[in-house]
């Protein structure tokens, strides 16, 4: 390190004299700490100095000491003092040192130094310790043996080991080896025993330590079983013998072809005997015997007896086993599943013959009554052939090429062998219907599925004959008074429902196809049910009869806690609405008894009883004295329901925080459980503490809320229309009286006009219009009697006409054509143009007839009539005319004017 004054030249003139400047370096550097030994010896007792040396620049802010393994040991200052050390003191210490360093247009720095020494306390060694402290070890392995002491003792120690030492270590005790560890490189059952270890400085000796080595040993046979072995069937109280040995007491078992051979079988009787060999090894000899009540005379062999039977012996270290294939010698025995084959004529049939038998069979066959044996024919119609299987399983076939009719019929099939000969019939027939199944059983059930299986009969010769399982619940007597609990409320994808006439929802039947599985798994099912099942078989040839009958029930998946749970501490009623199930069902009343233990204590105060509702909520309501009123609880939660259905341990966790926050009162939760299995429950429901209102909300069962929503939904639906039309309708007079007052500037105007203009068909009141636009009305002269008429008419006490729609002062066409536009307006199909034309011919003919008559003294009453009854055009629209007092004008109303519905447009 450096630091100190520097001399630089700055500059030199020539002229002798020169210019210089002092510069200070500071050179910073990380703390540098020294001790002055690595170690420090003290004995037991005394205090202990020790310093640490610290260079640093700048100078350190902090210096401290630690222990290694002590994160809690901190000391502050150069110099470390342990007053009175004792052995646990010894240990590495650590001086540590930090300064902060500024430099020079940077940034600020820590800079760490440390030094550690040793402290050894001088003192005797303590209780020793052996590890592994169980140790187990096996007959050829290796094992090794560490000791150790705390305190450890200084100076370091040395280590002793000993065996099988009886009572305090003598000067005569033979010390088996010294140093830390012992190992015994290959363990045999002589090493079996005690071992004992202590730690031993020149300070004193310490405590010793003791462990016990085991040796186990793997089974090791003394007897195995013959390898081969061939016996006839009949031959009686047959046995083999196995006999093994082995540390621990091994187990055994007998074992057939794979599967382990049990006693319930009533076919062997299994014998086994353990014997102490001394020094934990024991010898366990096993009979197995060829007896039991399924057998003949109870003693017999049989023709299954052959296969590999296999006694195995297991214990912790290790298993063995020994085999042994039996052989047993009997006549042929018929295999084959069918004594029948079906095949179209003109394809190639093969009928099959297969016998299990020892020694090897030798076949023939024979077709019909012809006693000659079937041989293969040079023109290949018969061939024949045999091959084997494994367990002694023979098969022997026939073909028969191009199938006629002729070869229908029955053949046998014979066998031979040294002990028998057999015969089968085998019928060969043309493909039909299948047979019907039988031996229908249950595999497994669960909540919501059943696996069922059964022994399909003959397939009728086709392969792809199909199954199907018929089923129907089956109603308890209190479901039968249930209509919601008698029938399914499910279908599947696989599954369709078949009627039975004459019968009601409870004995239809659900068909499920299980196409060629069997077994076949039917779902989905309800839970806790019952259900009657029933197989058929189906081909494109037919349908077989149903199977047998078998009956199961569903488990129970999942219970429900109640909707709702109240308590009325002033009457003692407790009210319970559960909701709509099939289930039998119990509801269990628990109260709080006290919190002060750390789990809240809770007794069963009550158990009520709930029958199955089907699709009704239910109420149950009682009186219940017994439930505590403890000064300290309040009311429970305001829902009772569990966050996570299903979950008990969610709803144990709510009723546990309800007992802890809960003020004075009663605390009440009920669960509900199945009525045959009380253990089988739902989560818990706390109770609101109050008077009950359930009962009346309880009245409202599933049907009456769903016409009470019908109810509703409907009534919308008609405020809807209703606001609907009735907007219509406003629109409808808005755009009327619009139109009015656009019309009513105009019929002003054409009003003298129209005096001077009127056709004998206007004063006539018959005034019609084609839907072209082209007005048919005839023109002429108006005499002075026309004139007056017409002035009485008007002077008449008739209601006014409505406003005009169309000014018709002079009836221009043009004019008559933007009148027209609503009219047009509703032509949105043929038929509407239908009725228009024909309205049309109508008017023309109207016009003509009013033409002709206009020179009779009726003008004036027609023109009456002709205002006071719109006629028809087939368009929704009537068409109006009438006569005003300065002039006639037209106008287009909807039919609503003359009694009609009118659509809003």
């Amino acid at each position: 390190m450096f630091a100190g004054h520097a001399t630089d030249n700055i500059a030199d003139n020539g002229l002798g004299k020169t210019g210089e400047k002092d510069i200070i370096l500071d050179v910073l550097y990380a703390p540098i700490v020294t001790i002055e030994s690595k170690t420090h010896e003290a004995e037991e007792g005394e205090t202990v100095l020790v310093r640490c040396n610290v260079t640093a620049n700048p100078s350190p802010i902090a210096i401290e000491w630690l222990k290694e393994g002590a994160p809690d040991f901190r000391y502050a200052g150069e110099q470390l003092t342990l007053v009175s050390v004792r052995a646990e003191h010894a240990g590495n210490y650590i001086c540590r040192s930090v300064n902060l360093m500024q430099p020079y247009n940077s940034k600020r720095l820590e800079g760490v130094g440390n030094s550690t020494v040793a402290l050894l306390v001088r003192h005797r060694p303590g209780q020793a310790y052996i590890s592994p402290n169980k140790p187990v070890v096996h007959v050829g392995n290796g094992v090794t043996l560490s000791c150790s002491a705390n305190p450890p003792g200084w100076p370091v120690p040395q280590y002793r080991w000993f065996r099988d030492m009886d009572g305090e270590l003598s000067n005569t005790q033979k010390i088996l080896a010294q140093g830390p560890q012992y190992s015994i490189p290959k363990a045999h059952l002589g090493s079996e025993g005690r071992y004992h270890c202590h730690a031993v400085n020149e300070l004193g000796i310490g405590k010793m330590a003791t462990i016990v080595l085991e040796v186990h040993q793997p089974p090791q046979f003394l007897a195995k079983l013959q390898q081969h072995m061939t016996r006839r069937v009949g031959d009686v109280d047959y046995a083999v013998t196995c006999s093994a040995k082995a540390k621990p007491t091994p187990q055994i078992r007998w074992i057939k072809d794979g599967t382990e051979i049990l006693p319930s079988r009533k076919l062997y009787e299994i014998r086994t005997t353990p014997t102490d060999a001394g020094g934990g090894v024991v010898t366990v000899q096993s009979i197995l015997r060829f007896r039991g009540k399924a057998r003949p005379n109870g003693n017999q062999l049989l023709p299954g007896d052959r296969g590999l039977f296999t006694c195995l012996y297991e214990n912790d270290v290790n298993s063995a086993n020994s085999s042994m294939h039996l052989r047993i010698e009997h006549e042929p025995i018929v295999l084959h599943q069918y004594n029948k084959v079906a095949y179209d004529m003109r394809e190639s049939a093969e009928v099959i013959c297969k016998v299990q038998a020892y020694p090897k069979p030798e076949f023939q066959w024979q077709f019909s009554s012809n006693p000659s044996p079937l041989t293969m024919s040079s023109d290949g119609h018969y061939e024949i052939s045999t091959r084997m299987e494994n367990n002694d399983i023979y098969t022997s076939i026939l073909r028969i090429a191009h199938l006629q009719h002729s070869d229908y019929g029955e053949y046998t099939c014979r066998a031979v062998n040294p002990l028998d000969t057999i015969r089968t019939q085998i019928r060969l027939q043309p493909k039909g219907a299948p047979e019907k199944p039988n031996a229908l059983k249950v595999l497994e059930v669960a909540h919501n599925y059943a696996v069922l299986s059964w022994q399909p009969g003959f397939n009728g010769g086709l392969l792809n004959t199909k199954y199907l399982v018929s089923y129907r619940r089956v109603a308890t007597p209190r479901e039968q008074l249930l209509s919601d609990c008698s029938g399914l409320a499910y279908s599947s994808v696989n599954s369709y429902q078949l009627s039975s006439s004459g019968q009601g929802g409870a004995h239809e039947w659900i068909e499920f196809n299980c196409f060629r599985e069997n077994p076949c798994k039917l779902a989905p099912l309800d839970q806790h049910q019952s259900y009657m099942f029933k197989v058929y078989a189906l081909n494109a040839k037919g349908t077989s009869g149903y199977s047998n009958e078998i009956l199961a029930t569903t488990k129970v998946s999942k219970i429900p806690p109640p909707l709702h749970v109240s308590y009325d501490p002033n009457s003692h009623v407790l009210g319970i609405n559960v909701a709509a199930t099939c289930l039998s069902l119990i509801a269990v009343v628990e109260s709080l008894v006290t919190r002060d233990a750390t789990v809240p204590m809770w007794e069963i105060v009550e158990t009520l009883t709930l029958l199955p509702s089907g699709s009704e909520t239910t109420f149950k309501e009682a009186v219940i004295n017994q439930i505590a009123r403890t000064a300290h609880y309040t009311t429970a939660t305001t829902s009772g329901r569990n966050l996570a259905p299903g979950s008990g341990q969610l709803g144990e966790d709510r009723t546990m925080a309800l007992a802890e926050t809960a003020g004075p009162g009663p605390v009440v939760r009920v669960k509900l459980c199945l009525l045959a299995n009380h253990e089988h429950c739902g989560a818990y429901a706390n109770a609101e503490i109050g008077k009950s209102y359930m009962p009346h909300s309880s009245s409202l069962t599933t049907s009456a809320l769903v016409a009470i929503i019908i109810a509703a939904l409907s009534f919308l639906v008609l405020v809807a229309v209703l606001y609907a039309f009735c907007r219509c309708r406003r629109t409808h007079a808005a755009k009327k009286q619009a139109a009015a007052a656009a019309t009513t500037t105009a019929t002003a105007t054409a009003t003298t006009t129209a005096t001077t203009t009127t056709t004998p068909a206007v004063i006539q009141g018959a005034k019609d219009y084609d839907v072209d636009g082209t007005l048919n009305a005839a023109t002429g002269d108006v005499s002075q009697q026309q004139q007056q008429q017409q002035q009485q008419l008007q002077q008449t006490s008739l209601p006014p006409p409505p406003p005009p729609y169309y000014p018709t002062g002079s009836l221009d066409s043009k004019q008559l054509d933007a009148g027209m536009e609503l009219t047009l307006t509703a032509l949105h199909d043929p038929d509407e143009q239908l009725n228009m034309q024909q309205s049309e011919m109508h008017q023309q003919q109207q016009l003509q007839q009013q033409q002709q008559q206009q020179q009779y003294p009726m003008q004036a009453k027609s023109s009456q009539g002709l205002y006071q009854q719109p006629h028809p055009n087939g368009y929704g629209y009537h068409v109006t005319s009438a006569i005003g007092i300065d002039g006639d004008s037209y106008q287009v109303l909807p039919s609503s004017v003359s009694g009609h519905h009118g659509e809003c447009k």
